[in-house]
């Protein structure tokens, strides 16, 4: 079969419904809506003073344009991947209480700060739970150019939030007021269905969804900053007078706000230059031409608002400035369409330049022609930002580096390249070595148990595969292991490595010739058909390692049938544990990772440079292995056929390990495995995940460990030292972190 050019996967891959005039038209019209909502809902409520105050129904109204825009972020990304042929992302149960409980703990400094009860303001930050996957179901429109569907959904989204925060701000006030937003959302949502398509997959790189959401977020804080610091930063009382021309010369920003999601599909299908030219050279020619009328208009504006005219030229000057953020937000949704790693550097420029002059206390021209100059500053980065070239990776490499940019460092993307393999021209995942033979080689690394030791060689000798290798690499310093001791054929490779379990292995596969190596830790013993069935799963080219369901010695149970993880506590589990089969029906189920036994390809290894010896001596190599090898596009499973019995400690209780751990090889063990937590989720957390593993949960684990030691049969002395050990390690990892 012909390989098909990107173009034409492209074209193939193009969405069935193609955008209109009417649809854009409703497009803009249901944006113009949205946003125009907020204006007459200020219109209406600055009548009625009684309950709402302008300044505070104001700063709550531009937290909540704020808020709305970090779901844009998923709007944007599920448009991407729709565009692309993939599904749209989804707001998991975990994700949606930690956006909750991140919400409700920024609520009460949002409040102080803009001077408005801290339950509307909780109440604000909570609709993010509702406009999360409205935003979704937004971008799998938005992605499938349903302009139509989109602007009629925000068109009742808008009405929805005037009327119910109309009625709400009259009867209660400003928790009212967010009341009514919040329910306005959510009304929006249960009118919108959900969206699904299936069309050919297309490789184009894409703006991790933590750069995007904070590219937006900044963005509906920038506009909005000069609202929300006036009543801090201009002299005197002329907090009110900056409001009656900055919250008018808004309407010019909302004008221009449908015309980056319009470009969005288009940009993102095809990245010209000139197309995001041509747009915002339009956008600030109509945000002029808006801002003109809106000084002719002013004394109407003032009227509607119940207020005094707005002096011309302050309008005028904002009005420009919303002209150039309509600019601006036509480059970030161009940026973030075209796939750039980091749209929102110059975001975060503007905001520290309008935050400079708080100390110096303008008056409302002179706070006016700052903010002006920050957006004119702002405007012309973010569209050098967004013209520049976006590097293209080769297709096989993309789903890796998009599994790494979640974290939203811009270091990590750079260290996932590194260690990566070069992929020569032409190089496909899954092509098999040309020199493969189909020989197999077992590596145990072993510390001093030679009876163990033993019996293991002996039940890997006695199956029905056996290996054409057998390496056992000792990590004792002192040579523990005598070749006399073992069976002929067998090689011995002396490491020395003392707890550096990941050199052991490294050393043991490196020594050896085969084609598929399995890993055996000394104390387990493996079944006749365990190798077979393992070498048989290697030479499925889809499968990048293969686990055995391992059993409790000789209890019949399981202890591990695989590992579960959680991305947002870094909880891992044996799944399966205490059962007599595994929980999943199938020949073979997924893993995020698998201890004591596991077989790779020798290409796989050698792809991935091995175990990471350095960063992973001893605790977190295998799961960090696992991470890399599916990095690369290969499956991780477990073989219900190949099984393995596990005699060393298989206690659940962390306490009894990590003491168990001090008592024989000393308190290093401890203090290695827990700077490993912190290193685990420093390489391969992401997102928001990150720091709720870093932050919270990674020192909930140090100091429930802690307690669990203190709580163990054991010495005193050993005891103590294991939690030292425990505190030190911590340390150690959020040092290097904070490096």
């Amino acid at each position: 079969m012909a390989t098909r050019t990107l173009p034409e996967r492209e074209r193939e891959s193009a969405p069935a419904e193609r955008p209109s005039a009417l649809g854009g038209a409703l497009l803009w019209g249901g944006t113009v809506a949205y946003g125009g909502s907020t204006v007459a809902l200020l219109a209406v409520l600055s009548r009625h003073s009684g309950k709402t105050g302008f300044s505070a129904v104001a700063a709550l109204l531009g937290l909540s344009f704020v808020v709305s825009l970090i779901p844009a972020g998923l709007m944007l990304r599920s448009a991407s991947l729709v565009v692309d042929g993939r599904p749209p992302p989804a707001l998991n149960f975990q994700a949606g209480c930690l956006v909750a409980a991140v919400a409700l703990v920024l609520s009460v400094p949002l409040a102080l700060l803009l001077h408005v009860a801290v339950a509307a303001a909780a109440i604000v930050m909570i609709q993010m739970l509702v406009a999360i996957p409205l935003a979704i179901r937004q971008g799998a429109l938005l992605g499938r150019h349903r302009f139509d569907a989109l602007g009629l959904n925000l068109v009742i989204e808008g009405i929805a939030r005037f009327a119910l925060g109309a009625v709400g701000g009259i009867a209660f006030g400003v928790i009212g007021v967010a009341l009514g937003l919040c329910a306005g959302t959510a009304v929006a949502l249960l009118v919108l269905p959900g969206w699904s398509s299936e069309v050919t997959l297309v490789d184009r790189p894409r703006t991790s969804l933590t750069a995007a959401s904070l590219s937006l977020a900044l963005l509906g804080l920038f506009v909005q900053l000069d609202v929300l610091i006036a009543p801090s930063v201009v002299a005197g009382n002329g907090a009110a007078t900056y409001d009656l021309a900055a919250v008018p010369s808004k309407g010019v920003y909302l004008a221009l706000l449908a015309l980056g999601p319009l470009l969005f599909p288009s940009v993102r299908g095809r990245p010209d230059r000139r197309i995001i030219a041509g747009a915002a050279l339009g956008a600030l020619g109509v945000g002029l031409a808006c801002t003109g009328a809106l000084v002719v208009g002013r004394h109407l504006i003032g009227a509607l608002l119940g207020r005094a005219a707005a002096d011309p030229l302050e309008l005028a000057l904002l009005g420009v400035a919303m002209a150039l953020a309509g600019v601006t937000g036509i480059a970030i949704s161009a940026g973030i369409a075209r796939g750039l790693p980091q749209p929102w550097p110059p975001l975060a420029l503007g905001i520290v330049l309008l935050l400079v002059c708080w100390p110096l206390r303008p008056g409302v021209l002179g706070f006016s022609i700052v903010v002006v100059i920050c957006q004119a500053v702002v405007s012309i980065s973010c569209l050098a930002n967004c013209f520049k070239g976006v590097r293209r990776m080769p297709t096989e490499d993309e789903d890796v580096m998009e599994l790494f940019a979640e974290a939203g460092d811009p270091l990590v993307p750079a260290q996932a390249a590194a260690s990566l393999p070069a992929v020569e021209p032409g190089h496909r995942v899954f092509d098999s070595s040309s020199t493969r033979n189909g020989d197999v080689a077992v590596v145990i690394p072993t510390f001093r148990r030679p009876e163990l030791l033993r019996r293991l060689v002996e039940t890997v000798r006695s199956g029905n595969r056996v290996p054409d290798e057998i390496v056992v690499v000792d990590n004792d310093p002192e040579r523990s292991v005598d070749p006399l001791d073992l069976p002929p054929g067998v090689q011995v490779v002396y490491g020395g490595f003392g707890m550096n379990v990941a050199a052991a292995r490294n050393a043991g596969w490196r020594a050896s010739k085969a084609d598929v190596c399995i890993f055996i830790d000394d104390d387990n013993e493996v079944d006749e058909g365990c190798i077979g069935a393992l070498v048989s799963a290697c030479l499925d080219e889809r499968v990048g390692i293969a686990g055995p369901v391992i059993y409790s010695g000789d209890e019949g149970t399981i202890w591990c049938a695989s590992l579960a993880f959680s991305r947002w506590t870094g909880l891992t589990r044996c799944v399966g544990i205490g059962e007599t089969e595994p929980p999943d029906p199938g020949p073979r189920w997924p893993t995020a990772g698998m201890p004591d036994a596991f077989a790779l390809r020798r290409d796989v290894l050698e792809r991935v440079n091995g175990l990471d010896e350095i960063v992973f001596p001893f605790c977190g190599e295998e799961f960090d292995l696992n991470r890399r090898v599916g990095a690369l596009g290969l499956e991780r499973i477990v073989v219900r056929d190949a099984h393995v019995r596990h005699y060393g400690n298989v206690s659940e209780d962390p306490g009894e390990q990590l003491v168990r751990g001090t008592m024989h090889h000393g308190p290093q063990r401890a203090r290695i495995m827990a700077r490993a937590r912190v290193r685990l989720h420093r390489r391969h957390s992401q997102g928001l995940a990150r720091w709720s593993t870093l932050v919270l949960f990674v020192p909930l684990w140090a100091c429930a460990s802690a307690l669990l030691c203190l709580k163990v049969k054991a010495p005193l002395r050993a005891r103590l030292q294991t939690v030292r050990a425990i505190a030190s390690g911590m340390l150690e990892g959020y040092r290097e972190v904070a490096a």
